[in-house]
């Protein structure tokens, strides 16, 4: 069985080859996540429990060798909340499920599936090169725009709406279940791609679809995803739409966990999650990595990066604290038959409701805890304009502002907008459009084009927001909430 949990959050400018995360203070600490009632007993054979095995006599100390050191990409140090444990232990997902998901985890289990032929060896061991491959992000095919005007230079091709179905086999094949006895637990198959220019939001789609037999190239599944090449955000909602539409089923949650992702690699499925990562030279900025493993032994998330490379380790406190400005925002990817085994991985999240509420508590929890956490306040902020809670969602990320946000910070997320609006406070709306479009060097955010024209409307601006929705539809010429404005606009 194969389920992916995806990732989110491209960046707008990808970091340059070799550099480093930095450890600055603006990145956060983990959540603690709740340990979620007891899973069946079949179930648990896939899943697991989130204790480690036990260890053999002669098992190794945890500890990588200095190649894989060398290779690997430095993480922030991350304090996580007191009682948060970040072990394969901790607040592992579990959740009762019904006897037919326990007999169709035990036949899966017991199943053996065809070959779909892993890309190669680099894709499932960490890369020990500094080389650049050809095409990777960091070189762009052109040289990066410079300057702040972002008018467009040429119309981006215009996508098709319904993705080309035709590299979709009849029956997807799924991965089969990671070896449960296993110190690392790894999914097979994952064909690992370096990202061309700003494009790690098609790249892990590209990846996680691969799992299931799926081959399609990165750049065709962006002019879907994004058809201005400069555009710098995919949503996680956007992945999952594109993946559904190969015939796969793709979840969108929040409130991810090493935990979680370990239990996903377990039942064969990958993860995509968009995390906020700080990159020497380049600053802070967010990303998509697919989860394809986890080692019990050194308490690590294996991820394919597309930017980075295959196999990347990332300590489990590390990986927490770069999921939380996204509110641990994820994508869990599966093949419709396995529909049961991922209700059993998502536990109560399962139900969209029950996995808002329950996030909304923790981030208020932790933002009560850390009162000079500026991502704290600004996951907040989210969760509270996601619940319609306007007033008090401003003050959440006025307070986070306050504190101090790295100026990338709302390129990827639009609730400070939403509930703006919802308030009426179009002049304050206004001036953050601006403020957030003023440091784009070429990039382009349909989203805040969009919010523009809804704060120059407000204020009675009607050619100029109209003017605002049609620049949001050049960029992204199937974005509903621009086109449905525009309509409602009216002729001029």
């Amino acid at each position: 069985m194969a389920v992916f949990l995806l990732i989110s959050g491209c960046a707008n400018s990808v970091p340059a080859p070799g550099n480093a995360v930095t450890s600055g203070s603006a990145l956060p600490t983990p959540l603690a996540h709740e340990a979620l009632p007891t899973i069946s007993p079949a179930v648990l054979s896939v899943v697991g429990d989130g204790s480690p095995p036990d260890a053999p006599a002669s098992a190794p100390d945890g500890q990588p060798d200095a190649t894989t050191k060398a290779a690997r990409t430095p993480i922030p140090d991350a304090t996580p909340m007191p009682g948060y444990a970040v072990g394969p232990a901790s607040n592992m997902r579990q959740s009762e499920v019904s006897a037919s998901a326990a007999a169709a985890a035990d036949a899966q289990q017991g199943s053996t599936t065809q070959d779909r032929g892993e890309s190669s060896a680099t894709s499932r061991t960490t890369t020990t090169s500094s080389t650049v491959p050809p095409g990777m992000a960091g070189t762009p095919e052109s040289t990066e725009t410079s300057g702040t005007s972002d008018q467009p230079s040429a119309a981006p091709p215009t996508p098709s709406g319904t993705p080309d179905r035709s590299a979709l086999p009849t029956a997807p094949r799924v991965p089969p279940v990671a070896d449960v006895n296993a110190v690392v637990h790894t999914l097979p198959g994952v064909a690992h791609t370096w990202q061309k220019w700003n494009n790690c939001g098609p790249s892990a789609t590209m990846m996680a679809l691969s799992a299931f037999g799926v081959t399609e190239d990165q750049l065709a599944i962006a002019a879907v995803l994004k058809p201005d090449r400069e555009d710098t955000n995919v949503s996680p909602e956007e992945i999952a739409r594109y993946i559904e539409s190969r015939g796969l089923r793709a979840d969108v949650r929040w409130g991810g966990t090493p935990a979680l992702a370990r239990a996903a690699v377990r039942a064969g499925m990958p993860l995509v999650a968009e995390q906020w990562i700080g990159v020497d030279g380049r600053g802070e900025m967010g990303h998509y990595r697919v989860v394809t493993g986890y080692d019990d032994a050194s308490s690590e998330v294996v991820a394919m990066d597309s930017y980075y490379g295959p196999s990347q380790r990332y300590a489990a406190a590390a990986f927490a604290a770069m999921w939380q400005p996204f509110l641990g925002a994820y994508v869990l990817v599966y093949d419709p038959s396995q529909s049961d085994l991922a209700r059993a991985v998502l536990g109560e999240d399962a139900d969209p409701a029950a996995n808002e509420a329950r996030v909304a508590q923790q981030v208020r929890a932790f933002a009560d805890a850390h009162p000079q956490d500026a991502w704290a306040h600004y996951a907040l902020g989210e969760s509270l304009a996601r619940r319609g809670r306007h007033d008090e969602a401003v003050a959440a990320f006025e307070r986070a502002i306050a504190i101090g946000l790295p100026f990338r910070a709302f390129w990827y997320q639009f609730g400070y907008a939403e509930s703006l609006h919802a308030l009426g406070r179009n002049e304050q709306l206004l001036a953050q459009a601006d403020v957030t479009l003023a440091p784009m060097k070429g990039e382009n955010l349909e989203e805040w084009q969009f919010w523009r024209g809804r704060a120059l409307e407000g204020l009675g601006r009607r050619e100029e927001a109209r003017e605002a929705y049609q620049r949001a539809l050049f960029f992204q010429p199937s974005f509903a909430p621009a086109s449905q404005a525009l309509q409602a606009l009216g002729a001029p």
